[in-house]
Parts: structure tokens; sequence; C-alpha cells
């Protein structure tokens, strides 16, 4: 979560539950921040063009000075209020992988915040940074998943599009929503070469089938396997295998 960061200091204002009906609220700026495990209902909250849904088995953050409308529908929360200079200044929504250990952790924090004795602050302020830290530990493991599946849905993207001869490494990236840099670095570790050489590895493959059918002219062949140049063609294979792509396959 954007929020969260390891040297963030907070102190606590109170742990509360909270139930409400359905119905929509204008909540104006408040000066702490909101931290809130939802057990019942949902919730949209919106502030100007931007929006964020909330479910049961969501956890939500609000920052310090910020004013939203929420729609809510009947629902159950536990909500953290503390102050921060650390915190983020949007509001984010994060569905974790495991909701029970956060959830016990909720509750664990609103025994001990309305129980607290001697030492109960500590207690308390402890129990919180526990809630951050298997927040941000979720986070982490959510981000690497959804990266894992987006670089590999490029790659897919790029073995089936291959053809294209507009087709570069930033269209693939583009359409599958993630970074150049990134794909590239990844692929790189992944696979121990560059995804141009990749993708150039996969047009020479297709074109040595196609020439060894001796069916096809050179321009064809070409633009099939995605070479908008039939001349840029002809010096690859050249460069390749040492003679032109008309005497590749011709019998010895």
């Amino acid at each position: 979560m954007l929020f969260l960061a390891d040297d963030i200091n907070i102190q606590l204002l109170s742990v509360s539950r909270f139930h409400w009906d359905s119905g929509t609220y204008e909540v104006a700026p408040r000066p702490f921040c909101a931290l809130a495990c939802r057990i019942r209902g949902n919730g949209c909250f919106t502030n100007g063009d931007k929006m964020v849904r909330a479910s049961v088995g969501d956890v939500i953050f609000m920052p310090q000075n910020f004013a939203y409308r929420a729609v809510y529908t009947p629902g159950e929360i536990l909500a953290v209020h503390f102050l921060s200079d650390d915190a983020g200044c949007e509001m984010e929504n994060f569905t974790p992988a495991n909701f029970q250990m956060l959830y016990a952790l909720f509750l664990k924090l609103h025994q001990i915040w309305n129980t607290r004795g001697a030492g109960g602050g500590f207690e308390a302020k402890a129990c919180f940074y526990e809630i951050l830290a298997e927040l941000q530990k979720q986070s982490v493991a959510k981000e690497k998943r959804t990266g894992n599946q987006t670089f590999f849905q490029a790659v897919s993207f790029l073995e089936n599009n291959f053809k294209n001869p507009e087709l570069n490494i930033s269209s693939v990236c583009d359409a599958a929503g993630i970074s150049d840099t990134n794909f590239r670095r990844r692929f790189q570790k992944t696979f121990g070469k560059r995804p141009k050489d990749y993708l150039l590895e996969l047009r020479l493959g297709c074109a040595e089938q196609l020439l060894a059918q001796r069916c096809y002219t050179v321009e064809e062949i070409a633009n099939f396997c995605g070479f908008s140049d039939p001349k840029y063609f002809s010096r690859v294979i050249k460069k390749r295998y040492g003679c032109p792509p008309s005497k590749l396959f011709l019998p010895q």
C-alpha cells in the first residue's frame, strides 16, 4: 500500500467499532488518518474524479485532512484513527489474501486499546505496527503475483503477435500494461536474452520454415513473418546464415 513506509511514525487516537445503516454521507476533512477493517457491508468513496470501492474483507486507508463522499450499505467496521506526518495523501483500498489474520489483529488492537492499563498504550502501538507490517507483507506478495501474471501476459502477447510488422517491445508493454524498463529487465533475467532478440528469433524461425518450402517470394515471406522491409530481412538472413534468403535452402 502506498501509505506504508518502514519508518512510519504514528500516534494512536482511537480504536472503535462502527455500525451504520445505508446512506450517503459527506465527510469533511479530519485532522487524523483512518485505517478501517470492513467486517460487514460495502462502501463507495469518492473525492473529485477518484473513486474507491470497499467490500467485506477489505482494509481501507483515509488520509488526514481529506474530504470525501461515502455511500454505504448497512455495515460494520473496526477503525483506527491516528496521527502521522509520514502517511500518504491518497485514499487506498486493499484486499488482503489473508483477511482473517488481519481481522484477528484488529480485534486484538480493539481489545487492548479499550481495556488498556499501565503500558497499554505501548501494547496498542505495537499491535498497530504489527497490522501495518502484515499489510505490507501481503501487499508486496500481491504485487509480485500480479507482476508475474502481467509479465507472462506480455510474453504471450509477443509470441502471438510477432508476425505483425508494427509490433515492437514498446507496443508489447503498452498492450500488457507493464513498464518497458521492467519488462526488459525481467525478460533478461528470466530467459537470458533481450526481448528484441527473442522477437527477431521468432520472426526468423517463421521465415526459415517458409523459405524451406520454396513456395513464396522473399518479399512475401518477409511481410508474413513481421519484417516490414524485405531488404532488411535479406540483410538479417545473410548476416545470420552467410547467404541471401533466395539461396538459403538450395540443394548442395
